[in-house]
């Protein structure tokens, strides 16, 4: 998603298409670039009229170099997204975690303006968490650290390597969920997304289960209370 701001943060454009990370990272910086493009148009602008823009990528960032250094749930690897956007727009380019930057926009203009502590965590296609301590996004020395969907928990999985614990990204992702919801569609416990999106697990949005619970669907019902929890439990256990 691309969004054009004034000096006082008016939104004047914007425009949204779907990352398809599985068509890889080349594919994916061209995406951004047309999205920004777009975006701009819709504010009746060109992209000499802008003065800087900021990335937000989910994932691990070295903001020093503006690389996007691992996003699993994309599939990329050290993608050198800073230089190709500086280059392609002509203005300075900041990079950061996808949260790290939502988190610190809460701070400044959003829900938590006027606090000294701020935790902000996103479900998604993961789970996503940064951190804003006195005024200032919580990082490493050259990357990104709040991955709070990596957060351990107790039980078991068949992702990742044997003896490897449960992260909780798993349990609280899209990703997680929308296996969850496919298994109980093959069981015949979902009828409304066997119907609509087969067990196509890429087609599976949270429109879809909404759908599915409000028909009645118990199984997938049961599927987002113990996601809840569990991020409840993970979110806690952070906070205490």
């Amino acid at each position: 998603m691309a969004v054009i701001f004034d000096k006082n943060f008016n939104v004047l454009g914007s425009e949204r298409v779907p990352t398809e990370g599985h068509k890889g990272s080349k594919d994916g910086l061209k995406r951004i670039l047309n999205t920004v493009n777009t975006a701009l148009e819709s504010a009746g602008l060109n992209k000499d009229e802008v003065v800087a823009c900021g990335i937000g990528c989910p994932g691990v960032v070295d903001f020093s170099s503006g690389v996007l250094r691992e996003a699993s749930n994309l599939g990329w690897e050290d993608v050198e997204i800073g230089r190709y956007l500086s280059k392609k727009l002509d203005t300075e380019v900041v990079v950061l975690n996808d949260v790290d930057a939502g988190t610190y926009g809460e701070y400044h203009v959003g829900a938590a303006q006027g606090a000294h502590s701020v935790f902000g965590v996103f479900p998604g296609t993961g789970v996503g968490g940064g951190f804003v301590y006195d005024g200032k996004i919580l990082m490493g020395r050259t990357a990104s650290c709040m991955e709070f969907g990596r957060y351990r928990m107790l039980g078991s999985t068949l992702e990742g390597e044997l003896h490897e614990p449960v992260a909780l990204e798993t349990l609280c992702g899209r990703l997680g969920i929308a296996s969850s919801c496919i298994i109980e569609a093959s069981r015949g416990n979902a009828g409304s997304i066997l119907e609509t999106v087969g067990t196509d697990i890429r087609k599976i949005k949270s429109g879809t289960i909404k759908k599915s619970i409000d028909a009645g669907e118990e199984s997938d019902l049961h599927i987002i209370e113990k996601s809840i929890k569990y991020l409840g439990v993970g979110m806690t256990n952070v906070v205490e």
